[in-house]
């Protein structure tokens, strides 16, 4: 996927790192139009997903992919903190396999592969839940 990068410059005049970040202009140049990236063409769907963490709160999305996959948006549901560092979580869907698992910040504009396995005919996943939301992007997935 393409991402608008956080440091990137647009036609609204988005700042750089460490220029107010938290500013409307610079969400709107790079979480708007990656989060529609990654969400183009998909549609909500039941997955039996459970997430073991020491959050009080968290929200969990599930959403069926064009290329028949699966995206997992979650979040800690919380108070916002600046540099969050997040919370250990551990994700366990049911009865699931993937061939892969990618983790996709759409905030800092970028995704990486994500280790996981399958324990008890479960696909788990240890990962870091965060205040903004997560996409987990389970590719080849068997629900």
């Amino acid at each position: 996927m393409e991402f608008v990068q956080s440091d990137a410059k647009c036609s609204g005049g988005c700042p750089v790192p460490g220029e107010q970040m938290l500013r409307k202009p610079f969400y709107s140049c790079t979480v708007l139009p990656n989060l529609n990236t990654v969400m183009d063409g998909t549609e909500p769907a039941q997955l039996a997903v459970d997430v073991q963490n020491s959050a009080e709160y968290i929200l969990i999305y599930s959403f069926s992919t064009p290329d028949s996959g699966y995206l997992v948006a979650l979040w800690t549901n919380g108070i916002a903190v600046y540099h969050d560092p997040g919370v250990e979580a551990r994700m366990t869907i049911s009865d699931g396999s993937a061939s892969q698992v990618i983790g996709i910040d759409v905030l800092y504009g970028f995704e990486q592969e994500l280790d996981f396995r399958v324990e008890n005919g479960n696909l788990v996943i240890n990962m870091i839940a965060r205040d903004y939301p997560i996409l987990i992007k389970l590719n080849d997935t068997m629900p």
